[in-house]
Parts: structure tokens; C-alpha cells; sequence
């Protein structure tokens, strides 16, 4: 178990009292040591599963031996000291550099602040997207970031992925893309290198 896994929870857990669980109460404690809670097991988006019943043959458990996943008691999660994540693959110094047409975070928060201010002052679409050079699903796209930029609590949800993001960064120290990646915010997220770890300190 390692800082920042993504980790899946199965069955009724009980603390090491014989104090039964909830499930938030259980993935708010993996939250505190640095893991990332998980809905489902999956091949590429779970690292580990948690049984409260070693041998079950719950769909979660499974799946963890379909796709090879470490499965482990409740009694090791809790006791457990999550590790150093395993070194990422290094990559190509040229690869790191920003590609022609692509934007940092900085510059795709600033464009998408400037957007909504053309908005709030009247300009339609059409007109921001002529306004900044961009086309207008571009601009679509602009306002709904800069609207989660300006207010991340009118979006539960997006926020939500944006404190796992932030809690992730801090326990792997990877880069934004990879981040983006391993949460599954999507291709287009991972493009942009927009990250949401801006809004979610």
C-alpha cells in the first residue's frame, strides 16, 4: 500500500474493536493517509481493494483477481503505513515542454477569466470566440471553467475530483497530466494540462 493508490472497499467494514464502519467513515480514513478512494475495481483505475471478509466473492473481489489487484483485510488497511509511491517512468525532457498550441493551467484560468468577463458583459459566444481568436465550442468550454474557477462550491462534484487531485499531487508529487490521468478526468483535461488542483486548497 502506497501513498496515493487508488483504493476500493468491500463489505461491512469494523474497526479493530469490532466497531462496525460506515463506508464514508472508512474512505475518509484512507483520504487522511494519503490514499484516493475508488467506486469500483476496475483494471486501470484501482490499485488495491479492501475486503471485509478475506475469500469473499463479492463482484469487487472478483474483478480484483480478473485483473491481478492486491486484495487486503480491513485489520492491514488500518494498521497499515502507506509507502513511497513505485518511481514513475521517466520521460522525455523534450516531451515535458509545453507543444505548439498547448496551454499551462495558468493560461487556460486566465483565458477562461476572460471569457466569463466578456459574458457578464454582454458579448454572446459568437462574440467571445471572435473576441479571442477561438471557435465557439472552445468558448463553451472557457465559461464552464471559468465559472468553477470563480465559485469550485456551485460544482460538488467537480470539486470533489479537484481535493483528490490536490491530495494526490501532494502524496506523488507527479506531474498535472499524469494526475489528470490517473483520476480519469478525461483526454481533453489532460490536454489542456488544466489541472483543478488550483481551486482545491
Amino acid at each position: 500500500m502506497f501513498r496515493g493508490a487508488r483504493v476500493c472497499f468491500t463489505g461491512d467494514a469494523a474497526d479493530l474493536e469490532g466497531r462496525p464502519m460506515s463506508r464514508p467513515e472508512i474512505e475518509e480514513r484512507a483520504r487522511r493517509a494519503g490514499l484516493v478512494p475508488v467506486a469500483s475495481v476496475t483494471k486501470t483505475r484501482c490499485d488495491l481493494l479492501v475486503a471485509a471478509e478475506l475469500g469473499t466473492q463479492s463482484g469487487k473481489a472478483r474483478k480484483a483477481a480478473e485483473y491481478g489487484k492486491p486484495v487486503i483485510s480491513v485489520a492491514e488497511f488500518l494498521t497499515a503505513e502507506p509507502g513511497d509511491p513505485p518511481p514513475q517512468p521517466r520521460r522525455d525532457r523534450a516531451r515535458k515542454r509545453s507543444a505548439p498550441g498547448r496551454q499551462t493551467a495558468a493560461a487556460r484560468a486566465d483565458e477562461a477569466a476572460a471569457a466569463l468577463r466578456l459574458q457578464r458583459d454582454g458579448l454572446t459566444q459568437a462574440e467571445i470566440a471572435a473576441r479571442l481568436g477561438r471557435s465557439q465550442d472552445s468558448v463553451k468550454g472557457l465559461l464552464s471553467d471559468g465559472r468553477f474557477y470563480a465559485a469550485p462550491g456551485d460544482h460538488p462534484e467537480r470539486e470533489a475530483q479537484a481535493r483528490d487531485a490536490a491530495r494526490l499531487l501532494a502524496a506523488t508529487g507527479g506531474t498535472r497530466q499524469a494526475i489528470v490521468a490517473r483520476l480519469g478526468l478525461g483526454k481533453k483535461a489532460a490536454e489542456t494540462e488544466v489541472s483543478p488542483v488550483r481551486c482545491a486548497v
